[in-house]
């Protein structure tokens, strides 16, 4: 469960929570962090409501991070589709409590990768936070200077 938080990739921002079927999605600026309710899929259908419902809204690039604290399922294919729908989709981490799930992150990395999404796996919400910054940062002071 997200119980705190300490992102602003680019100045402070109220959070903004969406509930969805599906999940708990929190939005800070560029970033949004999702926990998918225990034994849902996470498919295309999913990701193209998450896109239009909330991705959406951010500028430029951001990154989303899965708090996977209960157990369900994602189709990797998702990571091609939302790169192709949100261009500005640069990098994903995954908080895992579980070898079940490490072990699934390996396979959807491999995917992630194929489409030039950065992709990290994490043990505790403050590490995947910190990496997600790190990643938007450097994104941006290299778009800067080119």
């Amino acid at each position: 469960m997200l119980t705190s938080c300490t992102l602003h990739p680019s100045g402070p921002m109220t959070p903004q929570t969406y509930v969805l079927p599906f999940g708990k999605y929190t939005a800070f600026q560029n970033v949004l962090i999702g926990e998918p309710v225990e034994s849902v899929n996470m498919g295309i259908p999913q990701a193209r409501q998450i896109i239009d419902e909330i991705a959406r809204r951010f500028e430029g690039k951001w990154s989303y991070i899965g708090n996977r604290i209960n157990r369900h399922s994602v189709d990797p294919m998702v990571y091609i589709f939302a790169k192709q729908e949100a261009p500005g989709f640069h990098s994903m981490a995954v908080v895992s409590y579980s070898s079940y799930t490490e072990k699934f992150a390996k396979i959807e990395r491999e995917i992630a990768n194929s489409v030039n999404l950065d992709f990290e796996t994490f043990n505790d919400l403050e590490a995947a936070q910190s990496w997600t910054q790190q990643r938007l940062a450097l994104a941006n002071a290299t778009e800067t200077t080119a």
